[in-house]
């Protein structure tokens, strides 16, 4: 079965005696279940404009082949199409028989890291392990292996591992196939690669989606 999404709205009454209103749940139907899959994205997902992604014309081509006596899995492939359109690695549509996902990001794409080579042929068995780092000096220059910025790294383990390879010609912090994770790790991993200058070093920037609207951000910031 298709997880059914609920949207809830309610007013809630103040110093007066009005009553709170919750709008009732939208009808289950493959009709309803798939203009409020369409609408909740039109609303909250924030990368139309950047993609260049026209999501009024998406919805006017997969709508028609929505019916109210579709199957559930006539229903899941059509949502799952439509949401194949926006590209996105990170949105996947989940049901009791199915979870679709949009691999092409990374099967449309040669691979550039191989574990094996590089736990045999290059860390071997004398490498040194620092949470979360797996490090080594290979052929004179530092490599350090970070394989997912969902583990945690600060200053007081960073510095001192940067530190050891100070005097040597050159570092690889090696991040590929890395799993994604926090920003903050990512923003402080950059730092220390920039330059030092009297003032601070940009590495990115971020906005929240603020509103309904394909455009309603936030104002940037640090």
């Amino acid at each position: 079965m298709i997880k059914k999404i609920y949207l809830l709205f309610a007013l809630v009454a103040l110093a007066s005696c009005e009553q709170a209103l919750i709008k009732p749940d939208p009808a289950s139907s493959p009709v309803s279940n798939f203009d409020l899959l369409w609408h909740t994205l039109d609303e909250k997902y924030s990368l139309f404009t950047y993609k260049n992604i026209d999501w009024q014309k998406v919805y006017n081509r997969y709508r028609p082949q929505v019916t109210d006596d579709m199957s559930e899995k006539a229903l899941f492939e059509v949502m799952a199409n439509m949401l194949a359109e926006l590209k996105d690695g990170h949105i996947s549509l989940k049901s009791d028989f199915d979870i679709a996902l949009y691999g092409d990001w990374f099967l449309d794409y040669p691979p550039n890291y191989n574990a094996n080579i590089i736990e045999r042929d290059y860390l071997g068995k004398d490498y040194q392990i620092i949470p979360p780092f797996s490090t080594k000096v290979i052929n004179g220059v530092g490599y350090i292996r970070y394989s997912s910025f969902l583990s945690l790294i600060d200053k007081e383990t960073l510095d001192p591992l940067l530190e050891q390879y100070r005097n040597l010609p050159g570092i690889i912090i090696d991040i590929r196939n890395n799993t994604g994770g926090l920003i903050g790790n990512a923003s402080l991993l950059a730092e220390k690669l920039g330059k030092k200058s009297a003032g601070k070093i940009r590495v990115g920037y971020q906005r929240y989606k603020a509103g309904p609207a394909h455009d309603d951000f936030t104002k940037a910031f640090r």
